[in-house]
């Protein structure tokens, strides 16, 4: 099984672990969570106490997100499921996209289902997947909500279990929130 480690400096981290040993062949959900405590100079601490109520109420606010999205790859990893076929292909229609490389129906379904389901509980951020047509009206966006709904295309229309869905929120460049589901 694998894990999603938190990029970007963060002086605040908080992970939550659901699931079993990671070298077994039980589903496994990893949901990060971390925020950057801004830089205060020495000579000026007035206000820190406000900047760090604000940290701490984001960082509240950003472990319940984390725990929504983790919820919400659990439910699309088992629509991706319904597809899956151990050991065989999928069975699912697959397509290729431009320069080559699949995208199944698994895909679509999956990407659809986490774009309904993740908006409203990020209402205010814009959308970057690997399955969407992009909109760059994300790029004026503080928070991007970023999802790659089938993460391992290939190993999954393949049979092979080495596959997932993998969500994250990026804040201003950089990831604060993530949920990565085996099934």
């Amino acid at each position: 099984m694998a894990c999603l480690v938190l990029a970007g400096p963060a002086r605040t981290r908080q992970r939550l672990q659901v699931g079993k040993n990671q070298m077994s062949d039980r589903p496994c959900l990893e949901t990060f969570v971390g925020t950057s405590l801004p830089p205060i100079a020495p000579e000026s601490t007035s206000g820190f106490g406000v900047v760090l109520e604000q940290n701490l109420a984001d960082l509240s606010n950003l472990t319940g997100l984390a725990a929504r999205m983790g919820e919400k790859a659990v439910e699309a990893g088992a629509i991706a499921l319904d597809y899956f076929e151990h050991g065989g292909k999928t069975s699912a229609s697959v397509s290729y996209k431009d320069g080559g490389s699949p995208v199944s129906a698994a895909d679509i379904a999956v990407d659809d289902y986490l774009r309904a389901q993740l908006c409203p509980l990020a209402p205010d951020a814009g959308w970057l997947s690997e399955e969407s047509t992009d909109d760059p009206a994300r790029l004026g966006k503080d928070d991007v909500l970023v999802v790659d709904p089938i993460d391992g295309t290939r190993a999954f229309i393949n049979g092979d279990k080495r596959w997932g869905v993998a969500i994250a929120l990026v804040r201003n460049g950089r990831p604060v929130a993530a949920a990565l589901y085996m099934p």
